[in-house]
């Protein structure tokens, strides 16, 4: 109780919209609550969690390269289909690896996201109509090679994801749910279409 207090301080202090508390031990769940300024926010509310949802990707990596359908160290062009490359740099390959820890020596430029009904392709391969050089990264001046260099680099998950459909020929969304969030209990989903109705009621924006 102390320590609920205390939290329920912090979230008045700082103006808080919401914090969520739980006390796992040895695997057990000991204490799990909510507070929220809304008092429609609880244990149940649903919210869209961003870049906490690349830890599921690389999971999913991961499981499948323990069953062996794909190799961490391998050109991540072996699985895509097509060529992914630094020019810079075209004798070093970008691996799956790279990708999973921001290695790449691939960044965030204005055309990172392509639209829904395109292919991903469009902004890797040079004839795409999203393809800059703006993607290959520099430090100060000087492009880097592929693994040497750490950059947050949002594209690479989404490469990830496209490895994982290509790798099983199955929909990203649907292996994951069936894989990992099914199996774990976990109350989740990367694609909307996958709750319940009633699930759907307790989906919360911040």
């Amino acid at each position: 109780m102390f320590l609920k207090n205390e939290l329920e301080d912090i979230l008045s202090k700082y103006k808080l919209y919401a914090q969520q508390f739980a006390l796992i031990k040895n695997g057990k769940i000991y204490a799990n609550f909510t507070n929220s300024i809304d008092p429609n926010i609880n244990n149940d509310s649903i919210f869209r969690v961003a870049s906490i949802s690349k830890l599921i990707v690389a999971i999913a990596i991961l499981k499948l390269a323990d069953e062996d359908h794909l190799n961490l160290k391998e050109d991540i062009s072996t699985y895509l289909g097509y060529t992914v490359c630094n020019p810079h740099f075209t004798h070093h390959k970008i691996t799956i690896k790279m990708l999973l820890s921001h290695t790449s020596s691939l960044k965030e430029h204005p055309n990172y996201i392509v639209p829904f009904d395109q292919d991903i392709k469009e902004m890797f391969i040079p004839s795409g109509q999203y393809y800059s050089d703006e993607l290959f990264l520099k430090k100060n001046g000087v492009y880097v090679q592929p693994g040497t260099t750490f950059e947050y680099y949002n594209g690479g998950y989404m490469l990830l994801a496209t490895i994982i459909e290509k790798v099983i020929n199955q929909r990203f969304d649907d292996f994951v749910q069936q894989a990992i969030l099914k199996p774990l209990g976990i109350v989740g989903a990367f694609n909307i279409s996958h709750f319940t109705r009633t699930q759907r009621s307790k989906i919360q924006a911040i």
